[in-house]
């Protein structure tokens, strides 16, 4: 009885030392690696910003012919007494935004919340990204567990996992079988797709384009449920919300494609705006503000030139100056 006993406690202590181990020089370049949006996030808000803003590469994207090098947080900054500070990276959307504002300690809040709106992320292939996996495994390693049990979760894929072969059939159900708004050969994004090849065999733009807007935002769409959920946390904590709908190249749909697909996009935007300006959030629609020759990338993202930037920037600057009119 004693030799077993001896040797269970020989293991507990293996264990413990090998968990020490672990949690001193092994964890911290995993949570690094793995676990970066918690240090991106506690570095702005460790500046105290009275402004934050969320953006995925939007922000930060510039063209390779600007002269004007800034952000357009740095835009925005150049336009307000406030302090404005920017969490963004690529890929990011609402559901990490909120899971970000959850963690945000009382006394680190800002006076005013600036969100992008992205017409497009609401779409299959935004949703069913490839790197959605590594954004979420990023919230395993935000607590005070132990290291060792965080990287158990991780290496398990014990959070909100889905299989790139789950993520691909998800966005081949949507395109073969969501209905639009349409009829005909624009019935579903197949279809349409389809279609365009058959008139114009060199149509990939267009065909992208396709399968990046066309669809039609209702309930069901789990990108509008983040989006409440962070609507409801700027009221429950009294911030000034501030959603941006981006401008989308529409004249680029229209040239490549048809009005069918402008028309859808601003159908999108307008019924974004109609529902959380109800909810008593500052919405800016900027879906139509850029012309084509602003966006500086064939793939169909919201990245633009400076004068893009302006844009976006002068029209947040403004709204950001109106709250804090209203507000003495």
């Amino acid at each position: 009885m004693n030799y077993i006993a001896s040797r269970i406690v020989w293991l507990l202590l293996i264990a413990v030392f090998a968990s020490v181990l672990h949690e001193k020089y092994v964890y911290p370049s995993i949570k690094k690696n793995e676990g970066w949006i918690q240090g991106l996030a506690e570095k702005q808000l460790n500046k105290s910003p009275d402004v934050l803003y969320f953006s995925s590469s939007p922000n930060k994207a510039l063209g390779p012919d600007d002269t004007d090098r800034r952000f357009i947080s740095q835009m925005i900054q150049d336009s307000i007494d406030l302090q404005i500070e920017a969490i963004d990276t690529g890929a990011i959307h609402a559901g990490i935004f909120y899971s970000i504002l959850k963690k945000i300690p009382k006394h680190q809040q800002p006076k005013i919340l600036v969100v992008n709106l992205n017409i497009r992320s609401h779409g299959a292939n935004w949703i069913h990204s490839g790197l959605e996996n590594s954004l979420q495994r990023n919230f395993v390693y935000w607590n005070h567990n132990p290291g060792v049990i965080n990287h158990l979760i991780a290496s398990t894929k014990w959070y909100e996992y889905k299989s790139p072969a789950e993520h691909r059939r998800a966005i081949e159900y949507s395109e073969k079988f969501l209905e639009l708004p349409f009829g005909g050969s624009h019935r579903t994004i197949k279809t349409w797709c389809d279609s365009l090849f058959r008139v114009n065999k060199d149509s990939e733009e267009g065909m992208t384009m396709i399968r990046h807007f066309a669809f039609e935002i209702n309930e069901e769409n789990i990108q509008l449920e983040r989006f409440d959920m962070i609507t409801a946390w700027a009221k429950e904590n009294k911030i000034p919300l501030i959603f941006v709908i981006l401008p989308e190249n529409v004249e680029k749909m229209e040239r490549l494609v048809s009005p069918d697909l402008s028309n859808l996009v601003k159908k999108n935007a307008l019924y974004l705006e109609d529902r959380y300006s109800k909810k008593g959030v500052h919405v800016l629609n900027l879906f139509d503000k850029a012309p084509e020759e602003i966006f500086f990338e064939s793939f169909p993202t919201e990245h633009y030139r400076s004068p893009g930037r302006a844009i976006i920037a002068s029209a947040i600057a403004k709204e950001i100056r109106k709250i804090q009119k209203n507000d003495h």
